[in-house]
């Protein structure tokens, strides 16, 4: 399976409080996320393929099974749009607070504030959150080696 981004798809109909309905998220996460700015014109995160997604958690030394879990419990826009909402809003605040200290700015906790309930898919979130954000990351290192 390709990359993935947001663009047009069901996430994009759903609004902080239906979300926090179907993934029974507690109050200050949904508030983080819910008021997290979208840019304009934003397709939101784009997520490695399976073979990069595979080769990053590699290099992380992510045991092969754990890798395997993590990319099988790939999220879609499509089939889990609460989800969806939710990786699109942690990507987006994660990079908008990129370089400013973490006392100053709010932690949404995606790691601990998804239940047991969304499975897999939910369990993996964070990683996948944090593999779309990557490349963020690495912009300013390459910048500064050239």
């Amino acid at each position: 399976m390709g990359p993935t981004n947001s663009s047009e798809h069901a996430a994009s109909q759903l609004d902080a409080a239906m979300v926090q309905r179907e993934l029974q998220l507690s109050e200050p996460v949904i508030t983080i996320l819910g008021g997290v700015d979208l840019p304009v014109g934003s397709c939101g995160p784009t997520l490695p393929s399976d073979t990069e997604a595979n080769t990053l958690l590699e290099h992380l030394d992510v045991e092969a099974a754990d890798r395997g879990a993590v990319i099988a419990a790939r999220p879609s826009s499509t089939r889990h749009s609460a989800l969806w909402w939710v990786l699109d809003r942690a990507y987006h605040f994660l990079v908008a607070n990129m370089g400013v200290p973490p006392e100053s700015t709010p932690d949404p906790a995606i790691g601990r504030a998804l239940p047991t309930h969304t499975g897999p898919v939910g369990r993996h979130l964070h990683v996948w959150v944090c593999l779309a954000v990557l490349r963020h990351v690495r912009l300013p290192h390459r910048i500064r080696h050239l």
